[in-house]
């Protein structure tokens, strides 16, 4: 019973070639009528050949069957040409639209990568911005910390020591309170273009904090902090002459010194160079000028 309902239900829903023309239910048509054509043409022969050899007086009819067998062959073959060209064509369609579809593929590919280069240069420069100081265009402490690192690790493998030296700006609360935020901004971007022609290019710069910067001097001589205060202190004596400015800029510098052959950390070398800074800036009686203090037991003794 339940087998019958379901035949039932098929018959109902009908075969998968209802409605459709023909030539959709048998796509290959014209090459089953060319092989069955091209396939009646020996038998049209051996009926020929035999009315021939066993009946000679009806020659007329034997060559009916060889005049039905040549339009046989010749309309099997026609229809074969017509089936074998149709064939011929949706192969070469098909490899066209295939080498389309290749092409598009790769330009697909080459958009995705261009574009993955692109985030990538993209992400690039956000992590550089993360570690740049907007305003003064140093790397700031996160920059710092992560090239000082290096500098580091590269100075013990060169067994070279180098001059790390924090430089103070004096006032910046009083010009802020004085002159406002922006005069306050300005003051520290002198203070960077002062910086950067008093140091190296090869030397690495950042701003600490809000008023303080630091310095990591490579390829200094030990006994060259005198010579890196005194540089300082043309260069800035120079601003405040072509500035124009209700206030003169002045910075206090602490210097600290890193022994490869007695290694301490950046952020030690950064507290020793900040404690001689600040020890300098209290004791200092000249608001004007550039003044240098060296506090680490890597450096050799020098006067404030």
């Amino acid at each position: 019973m339940k087998r019958g309902a379901e035949d039932q239900a098929n018959a109902g829903k009908g075969s998968s070639f209802e409605g459709k023309p023909w030539e959709a239910r048998y796509p290959f048509w014209q090459l089953y009528l060319a092989v069955a054509l091209l396939s009646a043409c020996p038998i049209l022969i051996c009926v020929y050949l035999f009315r021939l050899r066993f009946a000679p007086e009806s020659v007329g009819q034997a060559n009916l069957y060889l005049l039905l067998a040549g339009v046989v062959a010749l309309f099997g073959l026609g229809v074969g040409r017509k089936v074998i060209g149709g064939l011929i064509r949706q192969l070469v369609a098909a490899n066209n639209a295939l080498e389309k579809h290749l092409l598009e593929q790769k330009k697909t590919a080459r958009d995705l990568r261009a574009e993955l280069s692109d985030r990538q240069k993209m992400q690039e420069g956000l992590r550089k911005l993360a570690m740049v100081d907007e305003l003064t265009g140093f790397y700031n402490r996160l920059g710092f910390i992560k090239i000082g690192g290096g500098q580091i690790e590269l100075a013990q493998a060169l067994k070279r020591g180098f001059y790390l030296i924090v430089i103070g700006l004096d006032e910046l609360k009083n010009i802020n309170t004085d002159y406002g935020k922006r005069e306050g901004e300005r003051a520290l971007t002198q203070i960077a273009d002062i910086l950067r022609a008093s140091f190296r290019v090869s030397d690495t710069i950042a701003r600490l904090r809000d008023d303080e910067f630091v310095i990591i001097a490579m390829k200094a001589r030990r006994d060259s902090a005198q010579i890196l205060a005194d540089r300082c202190d043309r260069v800035l004596k120079f601003a405040n002459k072509q500035n124009a400015r209700p206030y003169h800029l002045s910075f206090n510098l602490g210097f600290s010194y890193f022994n490869p052959r007695n290694p301490v950390t950046l952020e030690t070398l950064i507290d020793e160079a900040d404690s001689a800074m600040s020890k300098n800036k209290k004791g200092s009686q000249s608001p004007q000028t550039v003044r240098k203090a060296v506090n680490s037991v890597n450096a050799p003794a020098m006067s404030s």
